[in-house]
């Protein structure tokens, strides 16, 4: 099935104060670029849910993910909540995901395997009193801005980068990046305080 060009999902948890408001706010201004937007609310109004919003992952290159103040805990059981699916589907079809965090977001201590990985992509702070910025920030993460396009394959590498003290929480993220087959660079037996070796 081909990737539509320009397709981008914006997935938030519809239960949440003004996240439809934002995120539909977001896709009119993203739109206005040129892109395909497609909201996992207004999919949710449908009865093919499942079938439909997989197929909106599938074709998508970029997957925006609103965080909201307890945005995840209802992932945190496994239980099959619907925005944990999105998120584990679009991890397991190696999407683009651009995680935009309002303030006041924090981790859940722990996650369920399947979406663990999400900790490791780069974030955009939403503060909306910068939200002409933020957009213009979050368009230069597509990977199909422009005319470019990036495809994972064996030569795309994720640099993976932590404080040794948070080895415990960050290796069974890179366990769960390498299970989905992608490839790592992390700092492997490099004991704390080694110098860096350039050859």
């Amino acid at each position: 099935m081909a990737v539509r060009k320009n397709n981008v999902v914006i997935c938030c948890r519809h239960e949440e104060d003004s996240a439809d408001l934002l995120a539909e706010r977001m896709r009119s201004r993203i739109a206005g670029e040129g892109y395909e937007l497609v909201l996992n609310v207004k999919v949710l109004q449908g009865e093919q849910f499942n079938a439909q919003i997989k197929h909106e992952i599938e074709n998508c290159e970029d997957f925006i993910l609103l965080l909201f103040p307890g945005t995840l805990d209802k992932c945190v059981d496994g239980s099959g909540d619907y925005l944990m699916e999105e998120i584990s589907y679009a991890l397991k079809l190696r999407k683009n995901i651009v995680p935009a965090i309002t303030r006041k977001f924090e981790w859940p201590e722990i996650l369920p395997d399947s979406i663990r990985p999400l900790q490791m992509f780069a974030g955009v702070p939403l503060n909306l009193e910068f939200f002409d910025a933020i957009i213009e920030k979050i368009r230069t993460m597509l990977i199909s801005n422009g005319d470019k396009t990036v495809k994972w394959d064996e030569n795309n590498y994720i640099f993976i980068s932590y404080a040794h003290k948070d080895k415990e929480r960050i290796l069974p993220v890179i366990e769960e990046l390498q299970r989905q087959n992608f490839c790592l660079w992390y700092d492997e037996g490099i004991d704390p305080g080694t110098e860096w070796d350039d050859n």
